[in-house]
């Protein structure tokens, strides 16, 4: 999840963290895979993302 939200601005704006073109410090995307497993939402994003997403051969 960290790898995609680093890579993808579409990622970024879904999860809410705008800022630079690409983001420099892993730090704010480990804190938001925290808050998401704190409230058990991981699968529920991951779940949404790839819906959304076309599939990758």
């Amino acid at each position: 999840m960290e790898k995609e939200l680093h890579e993808h601005p579409l990622y970024r704006r879904f999860a809410g963290l705008y800022g630079a073109a690409r983001m420099s410090v892993e730090t704010t995307i480990l804190r938001f895979r925290h808050l998401l497993e704190k409230n058990i939402l991981a699968s529920q994003v991951l779940a949404a993302i790839n819906t959304c997403s076309p599939s990758r051969a």
